[in-house]
């Protein structure tokens, strides 16, 4: 099944390669230019297809990687693959030995394979075409099911999107004009500068959590609702608002925030059950307070503003965030086993040292959030700011090593290019 994932995403790149480089011929033809500074965009979109075309490349020895591993499984490794984690405990050596011969006539095999069926393919596409004009009902519940098919054979959900998106587009406006589409959406797209808000959102919560400000604000949100019953839970959910507003994702205020408070809160006497939950409703709010990186993806997707969606979510936001505690405030007293009574509460003093510990984290949150409300950035500016102001909070906290710096631009790379290519194929 992976062999058969690798070959689709073989296909899609390919596909991409050929129609970026048709699309900066045509620049380069028209000798098009930047609005501004008069520069020429052809050699810009030709780096983008050498880019494509190298991915491509490296798919077609991914191709043969993966069926050396699907080989080295019927050899009586069932769960062995090509990660480095997937390593038999005995070394690597104790891997089975599979015969160079072997993987490489399997892998040509298997692009032959790809080959014939993308010939099969437009062969019966006249046919085709003219049944999905005459049945378009039937052709939708077809493109549903069919959706859920490759995703069980392992392809990515952004390549299955896309790959059908291009089927359905070739049946109903035909080879030329479906291709035209691929190459000239792909890339407005990519050019669009407003994408560039979802890299410096990214880099401004992997900046912050690297700083430690995720912990100041849940330790700023337990001393404020320390005095209450339930007031970890409590907390907890402070705190995920708090991070969710400095990285704009669910899964990370999950993993970070969920990382501390569950641990803290079985330890004091907390039931599973609600220390879990709590975390989980926590989580979703990393989605819904502004600066939010779903927002931002909808925003793209439909042509929406997004100062306006971050404007519009924070009602929700608030609401969203009240609804939580109070329904805490309500279990614990409902089942006070859920909880214990808290024993301490926080004096002026403690709730002081919070403050001076959160302050720059608050003071971030302010401006970014703020300059987007107040119209003085637009939401790409403010994203900018927040990504610096986070570096520089990181650095006078003495967090930026050589080896964080990489690890932080590491990280939002690889959550760009996700986003990216989910984003790319929906349009």
């Amino acid at each position: 099944m992976k062999v058969v994932a690798h070959a689709s995403l073989l296909v899609f790149y390919g596909l991409m390669a050929w129609q970026v480089t048709i699309y900066a011929m045509k620049l380069n033809d028209r000798a098009a230019e930047t609005v501004y500074l008069k520069m020429p965009t052809a050699p810009f979109i030709f780096a983008i297809a050498a880019f494509f075309i190298v991915t491509a490349l490296a798919q077609i020895i991914i191709v043969f990687m993966s069926a050396r591993a699907a080989l080295a499984g019927e050899a009586g490794l069932s769960g062995w693959s090509m990660d480095a984690e997937s390593v038999p405990p005995e070394g690597i050596d104790s891997r089975p030995q599979v015969s160079p011969a072997k993987v490489f006539a399997t892998g040509l095999v298997v692009l032959a394979a790809t080959a014939l069926i993308i010939w099969a393919f437009i062969s019966a596409l006249p046919a085709m075409s003219v049944w999905a004009q005459a049945n378009k009902a039937a052709f939708g519940i077809t493109i549903v099911l069919l959706l859920w098919a490759p995703l069980v054979l392992y392809i990515p959900l952004a390549v299955v999107m896309g790959l059908l998106g291009l089927v359905a587009a070739l049946l109903f406006m035909g080879t030329g004009p479906a291709l035209s589409v691929l190459g000239n959406e792909s890339m407005g797209f990519l050019t669009n500068y407003s994408v560039a808000v979802l890299p410096m959102f990214l880099m401004m919560g992997s900046f912050a959590v690297g700083a430690g400000m995720s912990s100041d604000i849940y330790e700023l949100a337990h001393t404020l609702l320390s005095r209450r019953r339930g007031g970890l839970a409590l907390a907890t959910i402070g705190g995920c608002a708090g991070f969710g507003a400095l990285t704009g994702s669910s899964l990370a205020t999950v993993a970070t925030i969920g990382r501390v408070a569950m641990p803290e809160m079985v330890r004091r006497g907390y039931s599973p059950g609600l220390a879990a939950g709590t975390v989980a409703a926590g989580g979703t709010l990393g989605a819904l307070v502004p600066p939010s990186i779903p927002l931002v993806f909808y925003a793209l997707l439909t042509e929406a503003s997004i100062g306006q969606l971050f404007i519009a979510a924070f009602v929700p936001a608030i609401l969203g965030i009240a609804l939580y505690l109070t329904a805490i405030a309500i279990y614990v007293r409902v089942v006070p086993s859920s909880a214990p009574l808290e024993t301490q509460s926080a004096d002026w003093s403690e709730i002081l040292r919070a403050f001076r510990k959160a302050w720059s984290t608050l003071a971030l949150l302010t401006v970014v959030v703020g300059s987007i409300y107040t119209g003085i950035c637009t939401e790409t500016e403010a994203a900018a700011v927040g990504a610096g102001g986070a570096f520089i909070a990181a650095l006078l906290r003495g967090k930026i090593t050589r080896d964080s710096l990489l690890r932080v631009m590491g990280e939002t790379t690889a959550t760009t290019a996700l986003i990216y290519l989910r984003a790319l194929l929906k349009t």
